[in-house]
């Protein structure tokens, strides 16, 4: 039986930010419904979700890069990421671009757009502002290779901590603005790997403990105490860190554990898509309770909430595992793994 801190080696594959990343995408579906009739308390989970899911992804993404990295010229590794990010950026936009225009000429869309709009997908997430984070990772991938040893990368972990706290921004254009904000993340995540001595500190502290400081935290915050802005995303990733390990480590959950590995599998495309599915279900039920008369009272907004997130995860799973995984161009487009083949 493994300890409790138990850090598997290269050799073996640490399921735990699988989870991690699956837990942040779920977060991520959850965050993006929250319509002007939400209860209190679903305005109030959404604040805390938005405190720290987007941290947690970055963290996990910066993690996964470090410990799946292989030696390669700097240019073939952003040629690789230009077509695992920047492409599938462009082809998501298009996309959702041409359902938006299609669709608002039928019923009444949040965020509609107009065909001119297209061209600032070049440079701004037009279609869907949630696109900023392909735009951003993009930007991580582009610094992060740069810094070749683990002193550079602490360094580099300095300074993105000083840049996301500046007064200044950078510009909106090309999503520099919100790599100013992630990046810290993205690195500390690198770090996370480079100092496992790090990770096994962190893991070793009592979930529990680390859960409940956690809350309370986003309580106080929730609250109206903002400036807990700035620790609630690194406590929310040492909470997500813990519980992921957690998962990892029992013997029991081993549904919860598939269910996650799945998710995390195409958290891509959950990504790209998720609030294109969830626009068709917020407006299936509106129409569903406009014409029977229901209210948005707290019984029929539990169920529109529950039915249009799990459209939001369900739907692009099947849209990339049955239509996007099958055709050499939508895999190329979209990022879509191809189907695996039974030996």
């Amino acid at each position: 039986m493994q300890p409790d801190n138990h850090i598997p080696t290269q050799s073996t594959r640490i399921l735990a930010f699988d989870y991690m990343k699956a837990i942040a995408i779920i977060l991520v579906v959850i965050g993006h419904y929250c319509p002007a009739s939400s209860p209190k308390i679903w305005v109030a989970i959404n604040k805390i979700i938005y405190s720290f899911h987007m941290p947690v992804f970055m963290a996990a993404s910066g993690f996964l890069y470090a410990y799946t990295r292989k030696p390669q010229r700097y240019s073939l590794f952003l040629i690789k990421k230009f077509k695992r990010l920047i492409v599938p950026y462009l082809s998501a936009s298009v996309l959702i671009f041409g359902i938006k225009i299609f669709t608002e000429r039928i019923v009444a869309i949040e965020n509609p757009v107009q065909i001119i709009d297209i061209v600032r997908i070049l440079w701004y997430p037009e279609a869907g502002y949630f696109l900023w984070f392909l735009m951003a990772l993009w930007w991580c991938f582009v610094l992060i290779p740069l810094f070749r040893t683990k002193s550079s990368r602490l360094v580099l972990l300095i300074i993105a901590a000083s840049l996301s706290v500046l007064p200044w921004h950078a510009p909106e254009a090309l999503c520099l603005c919100q790599t100013q904000k992630m990046l810290v993340y993205f690195v500390l995540g690198v770090v996370i790997h480079d100092y496992s001595g790090l990770l096994k500190r962190l893991i070793s502290v009592n979930i529990w403990l680390v859960l409940s400081l956690f809350l309370l935290a986003e309580i106080i915050y929730v609250w109206e105490v903002p400036t807990l802005v700035y620790i609630l995303p690194y406590l929310g990733i040492t909470a997500m860190l813990s519980l992921s390990f957690a998962i990892e480590r029992t013997g029991r959950i081993p549904r919860l554990k598939h269910t996650l590995l799945f998710v995390s599998l195409y958290s891509f495309g959950i990504y790209l898509f998720h609030t294109t599915f969830e626009g068709f279900g917020k407006t299936a039920f509106a129409i569903l309770y406009r014409h029977f008369d229901i209210t948005w009272s707290v019984g029929p907004f539990a169920v529109a909430a529950t039915v249009i997130i799990l459209t939001g995860v369900i739907f692009p799973i099947l849209l990339y595992r049955c239509i996007f995984s099958r055709f050499v161009t939508t895999q190329l487009l979209f990022g879509a793994s191809a189907p695996a083949k039974n030996k």
